[in-house]
């Protein structure tokens, strides 16, 4: 009976190894979006996507310009960086079965552009004849006690 016992937990150990091990497959992408000057650039936009799959993943950079995106499967990835004042930055990695890779993505600083979209409606004008009111002045006297 304790061989049987034996037997039956060693057949469940190995039946949940492989689980074990596929658990570990996926991995990350994280890391820092920076200016020029080396400081954090927030709420940056981040498009990761799966070169070969065509999956998309989005983030976004937090207050100190750090980003992670987990359970990714292991492939090539583009990473496509968009922040308000600088140009994309789009870089390729490869990402091994449960790797972690960490990224500083530097940004260079871009025109600003803004447009501003003007709108108005005609107004009527009337044209002829105009009659100005009477003005009236009185000469006011200030008589002073002193």
């Amino acid at each position: 009976m304790r061989k049987l016992a034996v037997l039956f937990l060693t057949a469940l150990v190995l039946a949940f190894s492989g689980v074990a091990f596929a658990q570990t497959e996926t991995g990350q992408i994280s890391g820092t979006v920076l200016d020029q000057q080396g400081n954090g650039v927030p709420n940056a936009k981040l498009v990761i996507r799966n070169l070969g799959t065509g999956a998309v993943r989005e983030t976004t950079s937090d207050e100190r310009g750090a980003f992670v995106a987990t359970n990714l499967l292991p492939a090539k990835y583009s990473v496509l960086v968009e922040a308000a004042g600088f140009t994309k930055l789009d870089q390729q990695v490869e990402l091994p079965p449960g790797g972690r890779l960490s990224l500083d993505l530097k940004l260079q600083v871009g025109r600003v552009t803004e447009t501003i979209e003007v709108t108005g409606t005609n107004v009527a004008v009337q044209y002829g004849e105009s009659t100005v009111g009477q003005v009236s002045l009185r000469k006011i006297s200030w008589i002073s006690p002193y």
